[in-house]
């Protein structure tokens, strides 16, 4: 958690999904229930139409949909769903612009003789 939420720079914290009976009770700052969205088939089969309720929003409430819900219910379904969202309301890639030039190939394979 030091690195991605820049907690601390003087004590390491960590964020552990499974084997909680293999971690010292005494060493666990907090207990947290996390779900995970399980989709019936008429979620699954919303899903496909998800998209064409925010064409239809650009002309109409201007209230636009992202989610996980889009795909499979995780954190990078969320962030997919908000790129695509992202380039239908810019028209375009929204990290174009961002973008980073590949470097150039070596003209010749370097090769190492023993």
């Amino acid at each position: 958690m030091n690195s991605l939420q820049g907690v601390s720079d003087r004590e390491n914290y960590f964020v552990s999904l499974n084997r909680a009976e293999a971690i010292d009770p005494r060493r666990i700052l907090r207990t947290l229930a996390y779900d995970h969205p399980l989709f019936d088939l008429a979620a699954l089969r919303a899903q496909p139409h998800l998209p064409r309720l925010n064409a239809l929003a650009a002309d109409t409430t201007r209230t636009f949909f992202a989610g996980s819900y889009f795909r499979y219910g995780f954190h990078e379904d969320a962030l997919l769903s908000a790129v695509q969202l992202s380039t239908q309301l810019l028209g375009c890639d929204p990290w174009a612009q961002f973008a980073v030039a590949e470097p150039e190939a070596a003209a010749a394979p370097l090769v190492a003789v023993a």
